[in-house]
């Protein structure tokens, strides 16, 4: 195939990469699945101690990490062709705070930060 055929293929589109990871640690949780949300829409499931990655466009994207009734902040990151971002995630407080959280701050139920010497811009984003 010459090169102006694979220019157009899926699999040679530039890409840029979210990775999430999630703390083994804690009781809150512990059975339960976190959802990836980027740009809102779900894209994966991550439990304890796992890590996922998402191929994305270049360009501006969102991430939020989510369960039932509670999230973490939203994060926004700028990517160029190549680029990696990467997350981390946990419960944001105890077992014995998951009540209070997720009745008054429900966007803060889900700790979620970036490494910053990732090759990306990232803003956090007020809702």
């Amino acid at each position: 195939m010459d090169t102006a055929s694979r220019a157009g293929s899926a699999s040679e589109l530039p890409v840029a990469t979210i990775a999430v990871r999630r703390q083994p640690g804690g009781q809150r949780d512990i059975f339960r699945a976190y959802r990836i949300v980027v740009d809102g829409k779900t894209v994966g499931k991550i439990r304890r101690g796992q890590s996922r990655e998402v191929q994305v466009s270049p360009g501006s994207h969102t991430l939020v990490i989510a369960i039932d009734w509670g999230s973490s902040p939203m994060a926004q990151v700028e990517l160029q062709t190549g680029d990696r971002a990467a997350f981390v995630c946990e419960p944001g407080g105890s077992a014995e705070t998951a009540l209070v959280t997720s009745l008054f701050d429900r966007h803060a139920y889900i700790s979620l930060s970036w490494d910053v010497s990732a090759r990306a811009r990232c803003v956090p984003v007020r809702r």
